[in-house]
């Protein structure tokens, strides 16, 4: 498990980011959250913002967009957290704010155990012992997936790339899955004792926008299992479709 340095700034994928005093990248403090509604974003570096501006991370710009002077946007993305560390980052820390709302977002690779986790911050916002296995860290979805192929190739199974091999992680019978509908289970847990509206948010790989979606039956499955916990629901992938997935990527990793 590991968290943002607090209070520290830098570039970031060639782009300014800034984590404030509490660690989040966001320029809101304790004075400026007083007596406003907050909203919390909560997920890996799609929600952190990896590969735009601060003034361009999801968090900022529903609150621009939006223009809730009412309310404060406070964006907890950590990239390469998984399902599992976004639970357990709501419990020790969003729920120490007094939240109303919170936006946890999804993405296709967040079902994978915590090791196998792709972490890409800067290395002025994360603390030195990510600093040290970044490069590993950095290719380790493209190992674990290679590890995926090897041992397939050997036992004669044949697949089509990370289609197949998340296809593998999100069945039934995969430990992956179980872990990852207990995390969904703990978040519907979250909402009712703290009495906090949480939505599950898909936000899709950015390639084929359209009915074709590889993925599309795995959105569908976690939008299913999220409903089953009486969570609020959004899936991004009807906003997108028909959009050119080329016009929506902010760097290569999207």
């Amino acid at each position: 498990h590991y968290e943002l340095n607090a209070s520290k700034e830098g570039s970031f994928h060639g782009h300014y980011a800034f984590v404030n005093e509490d660690g989040r990248r966001d320029y809101h403090t304790n004075k400026t959250i007083s007596g406003k509604k907050l909203i919390a974003f909560v997920g890996d570096s799609f929600t952190f913002g990896q590969g735009v501006d601060q003034n361009d991370t999801l968090s900022y710009r529903f609150e621009d967009v939006y223009n809730l002077d009412a309310v404060k946007v406070l964006n907890f993305g950590v990239g390469g957290y998984n399902l599992e560390q976004e639970v357990e980052l709501i419990k020790k820390r969003v729920l120490a704010y007094p939240i109303s709302e919170i936006f946890v977002v999804f993405y296709i690779n967040d079902i994978e155990p915590s090791l196998m986790i792709n972490t890409t911050n800067s290395e002025v916002l994360l603390p030195w012992y990510i600093h040290i296995s970044n490069w590993f860290l950095h290719y380790s979805r493209f190992l674990n997936f290679a590890k995926f192929r090897l041992s397939n190739f050997f036992s004669g199974v044949k697949n089509k790339g990370y289609i197949d091999y998340y296809n593998v992680l999100y069945s039934d019978n995969s430990a992956a899955w179980v872990s990852f509908k207990q995390n969904l289970t703990s978040l519907s847990e979250i909402q009712k004792e703290k009495d906090v509206k949480i939505y599950f948010v898909v936000y899709p790989a950015l390639t084929s926008l359209n009915d074709q979606h590889p993925y599309l039956s795995i959105y569908q499955k976690v939008i299913e299992e999220a409903e089953k916990n009486d969570l609020g629901t959004i899936n991004l992938l009807e906003a997108f479709k028909g959009k050119d997935a080329r016009d929506l990527r902010a760097n290569i990793y999207d």
